[in-house]
């Protein structure tokens, strides 16, 4: 595989310094390019990353309402216990 160096060897200066602005330039907008799209894709995994914490929000604050539900549950049945043992007695 020839380099540019070699394909362009036998041009003046002048167009080969054309030559290099225009290879920058390319280089220059395929940065650009590039820097667009991952930008774009950055963004996109932003907005997953806050849906499934907001999804897990969800599902945490069920998982609390549950336990809460339970230790209720159970604070009640130790309440009614004691005071049907004390009426046993």
């Amino acid at each position: 595989m020839n380099s540019r160096r070699d394909d362009r060897r036998g041009y003046d200066d002048p167009l080969r310094i054309d030559l290099l602005e225009s290879d920058a330039d390319h280089a220059d907008h395929a940065i650009e390019a590039l820097n667009q799209t991952v930008r774009t894709e950055v963004g996109g995994l932003r907005l997953d990353v806050h849906t499934e914490v907001g999804e897990l929000r969800k599902q945490l604050v069920g998982l609390q309402r549950v336990l809460i539900g339970i230790l209720v549950s159970i604070t009640t049945a130790a309440v009614l216990l004691a005071v049907n043992i004390g009426f046993t007695q």
